[in-house]
């Protein structure tokens, strides 16, 4: 069975989660980076380490771009973080793509063409 995370490391998590979308919403001024929505916050049991999962909308979002706008403004975000949650350690900041959308994408398509497909015609055995 796999340990469940305790309440306050959930509590954290979920508010580093509020807080990070809302700096890079309204503080985080880098075009780059206006298409970023946070899904997720994964804390470490220390508490000392976050990864936050993002993903860029629109179409003509350039991916490598939006990573490199996230990365350079990785510093003034965990400054923000730091005065306004009130911690032992803030923790340090890994941004990652989240692609889970995109896998989950990818799997709602194969259904659809599963579902659309027509049914195999049965083989006669035996010639």
């Amino acid at each position: 069975m796999i340990p469940r995370p305790s309440a306050r490391l959930e509590r954290l998590a979920e508010l580093l989660h509020q807080e990070i979308s809302r700096i890079v919403k309204f503080d985080v001024k880098d075009p780059r980076t206006d298409s970023v929505t946070i899904t997720r916050v994964a804390l470490s049991s220390d508490f000392r380490h976050a990864k936050v999962y993002y993903v860029a909308s629109g179409a003509a979002v350039d991916r490598k771009s939006v990573e490199h706008g996230i990365n350079s403004a990785v510093g003034f975000i965990q400054h923000l973080i730091g005065q306004r949650i009130r911690v032992k350690h803030t923790p340090t900041l890994r941004f990652i793509y989240d692609l889970s959308i995109e896998q989950g994408d990818h799997v709602v398509e194969a259904l659809d063409r599963l579902s659309t497909a027509p049914p195999a015609e049965p083989q006669e055995g035996g010639e």
